[in-house]
C-alpha cells in the first residue's frame, strides 16, 4: 500500500499579505513628534508594528551574508562589492506606499520639505502623487545580529544619496542611532553638504581622507559598534525603541550602533523629492483612513 501525498498548490504556497493595512501609519502622531532641527523622532509611527514586522520578514533576502561568512573564514576578505552589516532585504516600495506617504507627511510637518508641498496631500493632486511616490524612495529591511560580517570601514558613519532618510525600528533594543560631526583641522561639519561649501582644495583633501579611511575596503571583519574617533564626533544619540521613526537629512553623517545581544530589525528608508506637476482637472481622489 503506497502513501498518498497531496501537494499544496502554488496558490497555497504564496504568502498573501495585506500590505496596505500592515504599513498604515497612525493618523494622530502630533503629540509623539520631537523635532530637533536636523533630525526628528516620531514614536508610535505605524498602527500595526507587530504585523508589519511579521510581513517584512517574509520577504526574501539576498545571499550576501552566507557568502561573506564563507569568504571571511577562508581569507578575511569580501571582494564581491559592498557588504554592509546585517542581512538586507530589498522591499518593493509599492508594498509600503501608506508608510512612505506617512513619512512624507511627517517631513512636511517637521518642515524638512517646503510647506507648499501640502498641495500633494490635498484633493485631486494626491492620487497622482501617491502613485509616483514609491519611484522616488528606497525601502530596505535590515536584520542586525551577533557575529554579522561586513567590509572594513562599512560600519562607520556615512551619508546616503537620498535627500531625506529614515530609520523605523520595529523592536526595543539597547542599541542607539547616532549623528556625527566630521572634524577636519579645527572645523566641524554636520553633513556632507557643509563640506562642499569649502575651498576646492579643502574639499579635495577631505575627499581623499574619506576615500582612504571611511570607504569600505575589500578586507572583512566581524561587525563592532562604532563609538567615535578624532574625525567623527558623536553629536546626537537616539535610543532604539519599537515603532520609533527617526527622520534626518540624507547628507547627515549617521550610523546605527548595534550593541549585540538580541537581533534587531529596522526598516531603512530613503526619499527624494517627487517632481512638481501642474494640477490635473477632473481627477478627484477620495481621501480614506489610510492616506488621511
Amino acid at each position: 500500500m503506497s502513501d498518498f501525498e497531496i501537494k499544496p498548490s502554488l496558490r497555497e504556497r504564496i504568502k498573501e499579505i495585506n500590505w496596505e493595512k500592515v504599513s498604515s501609519p497612525n493618523q494622530e502622531i502630533d503629540d509623539g513628534v520631537d523635532d530637533y532641527g536636523d533630525y526628528a523622532v516620531i514614536d508610535n509611527f505605524v498602527q500595526f508594528p507587530e504585523e508589519l514586522l511579521d510581513a517584512l520578514i517574509n520577504v526574501p533576502a539576498d545571499y550576501l551574508e552566507k557568502v561573506a561568512e564563507l569568504s571571511h573564514t577562508e581569507a578575511a576578505k569580501f571582494p564581491f562589492g559592498l557588504k554592509e552589516p546585517g542581512i538586507n532585504q530589498l522591499i518593493p516600495q509599492p508594498y509600503l506606499t501608506p508608510l512612505l506617504f506617512g513619512m512624507y507627511k511627517s517631513l512636511v510637518d517637521t518642515e524638512f520639505v517646503p510647506a507648499d508641498s501640502m498641495v500633494n496631500m490635498e484633493g485631486e493632486q494626491m492620487k497622482k502623487f501617491i502613485s509616483q511616490l514609491p519611484e522616488y524612495c528606497s525601502t530596505v529591511g535590515n536584520l542586525m545580529f551577533e557575529g554579522t560580517i561586513c567590509n572594513v570601514n562599512s560600519d562607520i558613519p556615512s551619508f546616503t544619496q537620498w535627500e531625506h532618510g529614515g530609520m523605523l525600528f520595529l523592536q526595543d533594543h539597547p542599541s542607539t542611532f547616532n549623528l556625527y560631526n566630521f572634524h577636519w583641522k579645527g572645523k566641524y561639519y554636520s553633513n556632507a553638504e557643509d563640506i562642499m561649501t569649502e575651498d576646492p582644495q579643502v574639499v579635495q583633501d577631505i575627499a581623499e581622507w574619506l576615500d582612504t579611511n571611511a570607504t569600505a575596503k575589500e578586507e572583512s571583519k566581524v561587525y563592532e559598534a562604532f563609538n567615535e574617533n578624532d574625525h567623527f564626533i558623536k553629536t546626537r544619540t537616539v535610543e532604539v525603541k519599537k515603532n520609533r521613526l527617526v527622520l534626518f537629512k540624507g547628507h547627515t553623517f549617521r550610523c546605527l550602533n548595534y550593541q549585540g545581544g538580541e537581533d534587531l530589525y529596522s526598516l531603512i528608508l530613503g526619499m527624494n523629492p517627487v517632481p512638481k506637476s501642474q494640477k490635473q482637472q477632473g481627477n478627484e481622489f477620495q481621501n480614506d483612513d489610510v492616506y488621511s
